[in-house]
Formats: C-alpha cells, structure tokens, sequence
C-alpha cells in the first residue's frame, strides 16, 4: 500500500485566500490577527508536543477544573508555606502549571488547567502519591477559566 500526501507548497492559506480577490470580485476581506496564528496554520500538534512545553503552546480559556493543594489564612505562614509547596511542586512536576492565590487572608495553591473533573482527579491522585503529607489538604475544585492547549 503506497500512502501519498498531499503537495501543499503552492497553496494558499485560508488567510491568504480571505485578503485575495482572485476571483474577480471587487469585495477585499482584511483579517487582522496576531502573527502567531497565522504560525499556527497547518501545524500538526501530537500528544507528545502538549508534554514538551505546555507552557509555550497557545491556549483558550473554558471553565474547567484544578487541583488545590493548599489554602491557609494564618497571616505569618500562609504566605511561605505556599511559595515552599509551589516550589515542591514546580520540581517534581515541570509542566504542571501552579497558581498561587491571595484574598485577605487566605493563600490558596492550585495546581493544573484541566477541561474535565476525571482528568483533574487523575492530577489528584498522582500528586497525593508523591505528596502523602499534603494529601488531606488537596482536593478538586471548579474554576471559571483554565488554560487549555490549543488541539487538546
């Protein structure tokens, strides 16, 4: 079986066919983006690219879920106690993305942007393994907005 891809050298991307009138018509379309959207045309993302530097890929923004792993509001510890767990946790897990949180008086640590409660339990589950004394403290909660990998 002989598998062929398509040549695609001389085609034209949907933006370059929106801002051209080659059809004749007098109308002109102007689209206005960042230019790394116009990067991002025709890239193949796998499972593996979202591992390598979650952090540099483009994401959306949906509600979702994520892993709280602390919340203190004892105003002399919270703060260090939070920035010690942050730190614990940014170099056991590189590309889990952390956020640290303050509303007087609370400090809240939580970790990950995940689009289901299923995928942020799994987050749970592996984090209590390598953390068993943050394990009673950690939990899932609903977020408004996560950060979600483009082709997630």
């Amino acid at each position: 079986m002989v598998v062929q891809a398509q040549n695609n050298a001389n085609r034209n991307t949907i933006l370059e066919e929106l801002q051209s009138t080659s059809d004749g018509s007098k109308g002109v379309i102007r689209v206005t983006s960042d230019p790394k959207i116009a990067g991002l045309i025709g890239a193949v993302w796998t499972k593996d690219s979202l591992s390598v530097d979650s952090k540099a890929l483009p994401t959306i923004r949906l509600s979702g879920y994520r892993v709280q792993v602390f919340s203190g509001n004892d105003p002399r510890r919270s703060r260090e106690e939070t920035l010690s767990k942050k730190q614990m946790l940014e170099e056991l897990f590189p590309g889990l993305t952390t956020y640290v949180n303050y509303i007087s008086p609370r400090w809240t640590l939580r970790a990950g942007d995940f689009r289901t409660k299923e995928e942020a339990s799994v987050c749970l589950q592996e984090l209590k393994r390598a953390f068993p004394s943050f394990g009673k403290e950690m939990y899932v909660v609903k977020e408004e907005w996560v950060n979600i990998p483009v082709n997630y």
